[in-house]
């Protein structure tokens, strides 16, 4: 059973707006308190319909692009322990018609490589290439490879500095910093819808490093958030 939990008066409007960075809602600063706790509960109310809806769609086998009934042939992709069907030809047109990266339609996850070349082996073993945008396609892949890429650089920064239990200040300015500024520089240029959320993982991360310095970089990635308004 799910429940609907509201946000009150109780909360002050500081952690509203932190709420509101969490939900990713845009151009919410200047609303006063009482618009902001509407806003935040219409948002909950709305994923919690959200996530009652995936349900009912998986467990009556029903395309959640067309709503109808799952058409062969078919491709079955597993999110969070979940097995959700989807029509083949309209799954194929969804990702035509994608804006930026691949994306699962109801988790809204990124459809790893694997995924990607199985869906691939699919139009070609049902010859079906006609429908599939490949110039498009392209493009996407190499979008993501360069954003796989760049978070891989990151994460072994991220590594390093947890391999060491003892991080003074002289090598967090000359080493771990200068890195994390080139690479998010690039992330943020390319990939700036991913960004938010991506930073926000690393402060949450680096705040668990035993050393007192690592409030250097958890300062510079919230002014990373800050200037480039993310």
């Amino acid at each position: 059973m799910i429940t609907l939990t509201y946000y009150n008066n109780l909360i002050k409007k500081n952690d509203l707006l932190k709420i509101i960075k969490i939900y990713n809602l845009k151009n919410c600063s200047t609303l006063n308190k009482n618009d902001l706790l509407i806003l935040i509960n219409k948002q909950k109310a709305c994923m919690i319909i959200q996530r009652m809806f995936r349900k009912k769609i998986c467990e009556d086998k029903i395309c959640p692009i067309t709503l109808t009934a799952v058409s062969y042939p078919f491709i079955c992709i597993k999110n969070y322990n979940t097995f959700r069907y989807y029509s083949l030809i309209d799954f194929v047109k969804y990702l035509n018609k994608s804006p930026d990266d691949f994306r699962d339609p109801i988790s809204r996850e990124p459809l790893s490589d694997n995924i990607i070349k199985y869906i691939e082996s699919l139009i070609k073993y049902y010859n079906i290439n006609k429908i599939s945008n490949k110039k498009k396609w392209n493009k996407k892949i190499k979008k993501r490879n360069d954003y796989l890429n760049i978070t891989k650089y990151l994460h072994e920064i991220l590594d390093d500095l947890f391999s060491k239990k003892s991080v003074n200040f002289n090598y967090i300015y000359n080493t771990t910093l200068p890195q994390f500024i080139y690479y998010f520089h690039f992330l943020i240029k390319s990939h700036r819808s991913s960004c938010f959320m991506f930073i926000t993982n690393y402060i949450n991360c680096i705040s668990y490093h035993s050393n007192d310095n690592k409030i250097y970089i958890i300062d510079y990635l919230k002014l990373l958030i800050k200037v480039n308004n993310l």
